[in-house]
């Protein structure tokens, strides 16, 4: 980075990976937390979260054959999860758009689901429940604590 930006001083390029790193963490966070929100909100409907390699590249299945991939963005799929749906009834859902901000599709998740209780303010409120309730699911070094 201080080949491109040389003016940049070695604290700010410290802060800059370290910033990175604790962003990478809280984005693989948002991915768990989607599928403890769903697996929440869709157990009673009859959807069972397919954690680990309980079936390949499938997040949700139901005892009718209903299968559902999920994805927190629309750049987070990859190869792996497009191949295994190709030929297949497995359904694709993705929380939102990486290029347009602010941009969601809560609606065609409802719509998929027959659901109306599934939005982007719900999910965030779940979120920030589970953090405050066990603060340390996401890591901050103690460096980081002290700009607090």
């Amino acid at each position: 980075m201080k080949a491109r930006l040389p003016k940049l001083s070695e604290g700010e390029a410290v802060k800059m990976v370290e910033g990175h790193t604790l962003l990478m963490n809280v984005e693989n966070l948002v991915g768990a937390f989607l599928e403890e929100y769903l697996a929440d909100k869709l157990a009673a409907d009859g959807w069972y979260c397919c954690w680990g390699n309980t079936m390949d590249a499938v997040d949700f299945c139901k005892a009718d054959g209903s299968l559902l991939q999920i994805k927190t963005s629309d750049n987070s799929e990859n190869s792996s999860s497009s191949r295994v749906r190709r030929g297949t009834l497995i359904g694709k859902w993705q929380r939102r758009n990486s290029k347009k901000e602010d941009t969601y599709y809560w609606g065609k998740l409802q719509e998929m689901l027959g659901r109306e209780d599934l939005t982007e303010e719900d999910f965030r409120a779940y979120v920030v429940e589970a953090i405050q309730k066990n603060p340390d699911c996401l890591y901050i070094t103690p460096e980081d604590a002290l700009a607090e």
